[in-house]
């Protein structure tokens, strides 16, 4: 092992993390350092060339991402052969420190175990720093020549389908999990929209609620639209038009992975602060769920006597530990996840007859405290 292949200017004008991808880039392409190097450990990089670890860290992403390099876990970081055929799937996430990432990836392993081939798949995450466009520019970054296939959980807003054209165009086989974008042709795995949103609602009107509030966000996905037709079907029936319900928007796209919950807080206090009346209140994510939580805590709402809580999405630990626990649509992200990887494999490997388009996991209600009977909501 060559003891630094690096070389970078502290004086240059050109940023830091550039002149190490160019410099490694560059190395690897003329051959200098040889299919099948390790380079030393990320931390050894940042010490010897004076930078943070998270600079070295994003260059070595973005490089895997090409290609260029193969990060293998418990071994190192290793010049990749191009002559050699790789069984690679890639996960394109746009973040890790989300809570419910694990899960997605849990689901995804586990998919891919379940292939009879030899050598079987190998899951390469590529993960953008709380960032959907960052996270794009790491889906068209990808080495296309070294990969099977590629699964993604995409950002909740049709601004990004260009991109996933883009990408589906290269050829590669692709498959969406957890969200279905509107008007983009291509393989997914989601849960059941209208049985979710049937359930969301559903469980507090038998409840006896009537006066009900929905902290949302911007998304406009075709998953997000099936959960408000189902909501609507069950609030028919009680003459509720979904459309009147009192509700307030987060913006989809921006990720707060410190404090996940703080857009869902702010948007629930004032959805709380303009209805006094409303007596439950529905969170259209974990995030925004947790948020409702918060915002009632600290405004002194008696939960769930003074108002009940109901939310969607990846049932976390945190749901059944709070006071009281929270009632959750489970969406069964880790059981989508696991279906996505198993599709992939068909859409790899065709024996048969090819597998619908879109095909959906049946949600579960897991109740707990945080929904109150009530007999009169007049």
């Amino acid at each position: 092992m060559i003891n630094n292949p690096l070389n970078i200017q502290s004086a240059s004008d050109e940023p830091l993390i550039e002149q190490i991808r160019n410099d490694l880039r560059q190395k690897v392409r003329s051959g200098q350092l040889k299919p099948g190097y390790r380079l030393p450990s990320m931390r050894k990089l940042s010490d010897d060339l004076g930078v943070s670890l998270g600079i070295v860290h994003q260059a070595i992403n973005t490089l895997t991402a090409e290609g260029v390099l193969d990060s293998q876990p418990r071994r190192g970081v290793f010049v990749i052969d191009p002559k050699i055929k790789k069984r690679d799937v890639a996960l394109i996430l746009g973040s890790l420190q989300l809570p419910s990432m694990s899960a997605a990836i849990r689901g995804i392993r586990a998919g891919l175990r379940m292939a009879s081939q030899t050598p079987p798949y190998r899951l390469m995450i590529h993960a953008a720093d709380t960032d959907f466009d960052q996270q794009m520019d790491l889906l068209l970054k990808l080495d296309t020549q070294s990969l099977a296939g590629a699964i993604i959980l995409p950002p909740g807003s049709s601004q990004y389908i260009d991109a996933f054209r883009a990408f589906a165009d290269k050829g590669i086989p692709c498959i969406q999990a957890s969200i279905a974008l509107e008007g983009l042709n291509m393989n997914a795995v989601v849960v059941d929209g209208l049985e979710t949103g049937r359930m969301l609602f559903g469980h507090l009107l038998e409840a006896g609620h009537r006066k009900i509030g929905i902290v949302s966000n911007t998304a406009d996905t075709q998953t997000r639209m099936d959960i408000h037709s189902g909501a609507a079907m069950v609030l028919d029936e009680y003459g509720i038009n979904f459309d009147d319900l009192p509700s307030v928007q987060t913006n989809v796209t921006h990720l707060n992975p410190d404090e996940p919950w703080r857009d869902g807080q702010e948007a629930a206090t004032r959805l709380l602060t303009e209805h006094p009346d409303i007596t439950a209140c529905v969170g259209m994510d974990n995030s925004l769920t947790l948020g409702i939580y918060k915002a009632a805590k600290a405004m002194g709402r008696k939960l769930p006597d003074e108002l009940s809580i109901i939310g969607m999405g990846a049932d976390q630990t945190v749901f059944s530990m709070t006071d009281p626990a929270i009632t959750m649509v489970d969406m069964g992200l880790e059981k989508i996840c696991q279906h996505a990887a198993v599709r992939l494999r068909q859409m790899i490997d065709p024996k048969g007859s090819t597998p619908q388009r879109v095909s959906q996991v049946m949600p579960r209600l897991l109740q707990r405290e945080s929904v109150a009977k009530i007999t009169n909501s007049a």
